[in-house]
């Protein structure tokens, strides 16, 4: 129920859930997509992780989550969907360089984006992300970012979030109870 509450109450534009492991970041990030899926057939929301493992269980929980959405939920990890969109996989020499110069057609923009486990996401994933493939304004663009700050497995973070152009200021919500047992 907790993490319902957030999810209804984080409001628009970039948002950033920070935690540690089993404070509930994940469920936050499918309910508040299934709850906005729900309320708007028209909108497209992308969700990323950094691995296919996540990325599955997550689509299983989205689906189980008990209310109907007809709106296009894309839940999928970073690796496959920069595969599917540019044509190259991250680790190629070349991928910055096609991310750099990538023009987005207005069908591989989205309403909202949501990352989780953001930690293991590059900087310039993220500048991706959010200034190319995100519509609307930068200060109403709804980026969802969940984040541990005590956990990175795949890159440092070397970055601030006012260096990227997100304002994130005072859009951050710190969960400290830890559900998983």
């Amino acid at each position: 129920l907790e993490q319902e509450r957030i999810a209804k109450s984080l409001g628009e534009g970039p948002r950033l859930l920070r935690g540690i492991a089993g404070t509930g970041k994940t469920l936050i990030m499918l309910f508040r997509a299934k709850m906005i899926a729900a309320n708007n057939e028209d909108i497209n929301i992308l969700i990323l992780c950094w691995n296919a493992s996540l990325a599955n269980y997550m689509r299983q929980a989205y689906d189980m989550i008990d209310f109907e959405a007809n709106a296009r939920v894309t839940i999928t990890n970073f690796s496959e969907f920069a595969r599917k969109l540019v044509g190259c996989d991250q680790d190629a020499p070349r991928f910055q360089r096609i991310l750099n110069r990538f023009k987005p057609s207005p069908a591989d923009r989205f309403d909202a984006i949501y990352v989780d486990e953001a930690q293991d996401f590059r900087r310039e994933w993220i500048e991706f992300l959010y200034h190319k493939l995100l519509k609307g304004k930068p200060e109403d663009r709804n980026l969802l970012v969940a984040a541990d700050d005590a956990q990175r497995i795949y890159c440092d973070r070397d970055f601030r979030w006012a260096d990227l152009g997100i304002p994130m200021r005072g859009r951050s919500k710190i969960l400290k109870t830890v559900y998983r047992k």
